[in-house]
Formats: C-alpha cells, structure tokens, sequence
C-alpha cells in the first residue's frame, strides 16, 4: 500500500491544520511525509493534528521527526495531536 496524505485548515481555527495519512511510513517515503508535514505548517500555523488510524507503523526516521515537530511547535505556542492512530 502506497502512502497517501490530505491537509485542510480547521475551521474556525486559523491556527491549526489536519493531515490524514493512509498507508505505512517507510525509509522510502518518509522524506515526502516529512515534506508534506512541513508544506502545511506555513504562516501562522502551529498546530498539527495527525491522524494516523490509516498508518500500520511509521518508520524511526518520521517519528524522529515528529518528536523534533513537537518541540519546535511547542516554542511556537503549538503542538502535535495525534487524533486518530492505529490499534
């Protein structure tokens, strides 16, 4: 299964945007995850929901990467929220 994203804004709160994912984060395309991820979070965005329901496992290259997300939101007055996730 190939791995598939979609973003929109949160209505009613300008400083936020959702990304679903669907499909596994791979070392072979945890680069685009991570550029989508970074496209979205422009301007006043600072706050990232992620639902990951959709996503069997997420590689150490994308989840170091949100680890880093989260401190770097977090300085911004944001943070990530895992939404949905996998059982």
């Amino acid at each position: 299964m190939d791995l598939a994203l979609d973003w929109h804004a949160c209505e009613g709160i300008p400083s936020a945007v959702e990304v679903a994912a669907k499909g596994p984060v791979g070392q072979i395309n945890a680069r685009r995850f991570i550029d989508v991820l970074e496209s979205v979070l422009v301007g006043r965005v600072s706050t990232l929901l992620l639902d990951v329901e959709q996503v069997p496992f997420i590689c150490s290259t994308a989840l170091s990467y949100l680890a880093d997300l989260i401190w770097h939101l977090e300085a911004r007055g944001g943070t990530v929220v895992l939404v949905r996730v996998h059982p």
